[in-house]
């Protein structure tokens, strides 16, 4: 017999007493105990260690080295530090209707089923990398943004490949290695074509018009560069899905930009007319509206828009 304390009055009584002698209270029934020797006793049912303790891979070319497979240690390190986790809810499946020995063999296959595939969803997460092509000369920076030191460069037509794109910035990778990182404007689904029509499709050479110096500083008036900025070169290459439009190249100019060349859309080469912004880059660092999502519905992927960078190589 021992002695318990009454969960009512807290005082002691008999561990065999069906109700407290001081003030009455039935005695609490207690749920049964998986002790942690039948919790080892179910692992190593489940996973019964072999007969041998080591076993020998050769390799062809290689003299054969010993690889350690499982032993009993294997079964106490994992049961004792999991047991009450083990028989919580080995008690619950026992409400269900199973023997203690089965809700044990349940619960063991439950949970080291989870970490098995929680371990295969690692290996297997990893992402997916696509080809991407520099039509231009390209700055790899270290970071995503131009306030970021230029890591490394691309010369055109080499390929690369590149993933996770975050606020229009690819990570870039060469032969399988991480190299830093491009804004996505700047690198193209396909290789650059050996020449071009005026209007940038394929069949003869590209032909760079020059934009008025009005038009340049129009665009420079525009700029959100940190401490001012301007414009340096420019080319301009008339656009092949429009009847009158042109897709004008720039150098911009300013502190953290190392000659970063962006694209804008304007219908008038002289200045007279509307400019909007056409690549990542012209968005991010002047006012003019995105094409895109205006009537003159102007993006990278028109005739002659890539092309406009190549007049300021």
């Amino acid at each position: 017999m021992a002695l318990i304390k009454c969960y009512e009055c807290e005082k002691e009584i008999s561990d065999k007493a069906p109700a407290c002698p001081h003030c009455g209270a039935p005695k609490e029934e207690q749920p049964p105990q998986i002790e942690e020797a039948e919790i080892l006793e179910s692992v190593a049912a489940v996973d019964e260690p072999e007969s041998i303790t080591q076993e020998i891979v050769s390799a062809p070319s290689t003299d054969p080295e010993p690889v350690a497979t499982k032993d009993k240690r294997f079964n106490k390190v994992v049961a004792i530090p999991g047991a009450p986790m083990i028989n919580k809810l080995a008690e619950a499946l026992t409400t269900m209707g199973f023997s203690r020995k089965g809700a044990v063999k349940l619960t063991l296959v439950l949970v080291f089923g989870t970490v098995v595939f929680a371990g295969l969803g690692e290996v297997f997460s990893g992402s997916q990398r696509d080809a991407r092509w520099a039509h231009t000369p390209v700055n790899v920076r270290s970071g995503r943004s131009t306030a970021d030191p230029i890591a490394t460069g691309l010369e055109r037509g080499e390929r690369v490949e590149v993933d996770s794109l975050v606020d229009g910035w690819f990570r870039v990778f060469r032969n399988g290695q991480p190299i830093g990182y491009s804004a996505s404007s700047v690198l193209n689904e396909g290789p650059p074509s050996s020449g071009g029509s005026a209007d940038g499709s394929a069949g003869g050479s590209v032909i760079c018009e020059s934009p008025s110096r009005r038009l340049l500083d129009d665009i420079a008036a525009g700029l959100e560069v940190s401490g001012g900025g301007t414009i340096g070169r420019g080319g301009a290459v008339r656009s092949g899905a429009h009847s009158n439009g042109y897709f004008v190249a720039a150098e911009i100019q300013g502190s953290g930009m190392d000659d970063e060349v962006a694209v804008w859309f304007t219908n008038r080469l002289d200045g007279s007319g509307m400019i909007f912004s056409v690549d990542n880059m012209a968005q991010a660092f002047s006012v003019f509206p995105d094409a895109g999502r205006t009537d003159a519905e102007a993006t990278m992927s028109d005739p002659g828009a890539r092309e406009s960078l190549t007049c300021v190589q």
